[in-house]
């Protein structure tokens, strides 16, 4: 029994690292810690800390996350931190500090940076020139624009009789054998995709591929202009999004030594 008690009240050996994050407002502090450490909630304690010393404002407090998720969990963990600080009996301003702060608790902004950033245009829909209305993508929707402008774009060189495009249908290259490698060439449009090297069907051989955007090299293979995977711009933040209203980037896709 007493060896289970020993366990449960052991403290860590960078308790006095912890310690800080509760007690020095004055400053900013970064923390780089592994997976289950408990980051969350050492955040959760600083903001809780800092409520009860006087030094934050729960209204004036965000805490921005990679994911919603993460989000939901810290909001929770700050108001158990709050509630016990005030079952601890504290002195009557810092428990009145920690009462306003529980019963405003939903005044606290919790969420990804996405939205943090939304939230600010919201607020200032006139100076960003944005629509008040405007909404943010999910994955989901996400996907789902960047396959439409790439079905569309793919429908336009078709129909317009693009060489390369019509070069690939000859070989029995289908353009939703593409979706893939366009998903990965969207999401790393910074990268340099080396291709390697290799005879084409023609016999003709085909080199690099870059997503760099406005750039154009001698050494790629096929080249066209397909539609930048990023979020829509200001036009197309709203619901009414349109695959036309996407950004192009143009990415070189031309047989080498044609």
């Amino acid at each position: 029994m007493s060896e289970a008690m020993s366990k449960q009240v052991k403290t860590p050996a960078d308790q006095p690292v912890r310690d800080r994050l509760v007690t020095e407002f004055d400053r900013n502090l970064l923390v780089e810690a592994g997976a289950g450490s408990g980051k969350t909630h050492s955040l959760a304690m600083r903001m809780a800390a800092g409520i009860e010393a006087g030094h934050y404002n729960v209204e004036h407090m965000a805490a921005v996350t990679f994911t919603r998720k993460a989000a939901a969990e810290l909001r929770g963990r700050f108001q158990l931190a709050l509630e016990d600080r005030i079952r601890a009996e504290p002195p009557v301003a810092a428990r009145r500090r920690l009462e306003t702060a529980l019963a405003g608790i939903e005044r606290l902004f919790a969420g990804t940076i996405h939205a943090f950033c939304a939230h600010l245009l919201r607020e200032r829909p006139v100076d960003a020139r944005m629509a008040p209305g405007f909404v943010e993508l999910d994955d989901v929707e996400n996907a789902r624009q960047r396959q439409r402008a790439w079905r569309d774009y793919v429908a336009a060189a078709r129909a317009g009789g693009f060489a390369p495009m019509l070069d690939l249908l000859d070989a029995g290259v289908k353009p939703k054998d593409l979706d893939a490698a366009f998903g990965v060439v969207c999401e790393h449009e910074d990268v340099t995709f080396d291709m390697g090297s290799g005879e084409s069907p023609g016999g003709r051989r085909c080199g690099k591929l870059s997503t760099s955007s406005g750039r154009r090299s001698r050494r790629f293979g096929l080249r066209s202009s397909i539609p930048r995977a990023r979020a829509p711009s200001r036009r197309s933040s709203t619901s009414s999004t349109a695959a036309s209203d996407w950004r192009v980037a143009t990415v070189p896709l031309r047989w080498a030594g044609s």
